[in-house]
């Protein structure tokens, strides 16, 4: 049986968080750093649906990657709406103001 390992291993939500971090520090577009995150959004979930399917055929045995794999992606997909949320929220806002 294999010893859980920390939470260091979930480069995914580390890799968001420093492409926020980037846009901090760098020039890059808003369109472009938004495209960055969809990607990541879309490979997370497709590494899942690999899982899932090696899980289902037998390919895999340690039910703890394929768990923790889910959750990755779930934990990506409400980050992106959350942020899809907050950037329609401030953009009816920016409408709403007065010239």
């Amino acid at each position: 049986m294999n010893g859980i390992t920390g939470i260091n291993s979930l480069s995914g939500i580390d890799s968001i968080a420093n492409t926020s971090n980037k846009v901090a520090n760098d020039d890059t577009g808003f369109k472009t750093v938004l495209d960055n995150l969809v990607n990541q959004v879309n490979e997370t979930d497709a590494a899942d649906q690999q899982q899932n399917l090696q899980l289902i055929t037998g390919n895999i045995d340690n039910l703890h990657d394929v768990v923790i794999s889910g959750e990755k992606a779930d934990l990506a997909l409400r980050l992106t709406t959350q942020v899809r949320n907050k950037m329609l929220d401030a953009y009816t806002e920016i409408m709403r103001m007065q010239i």
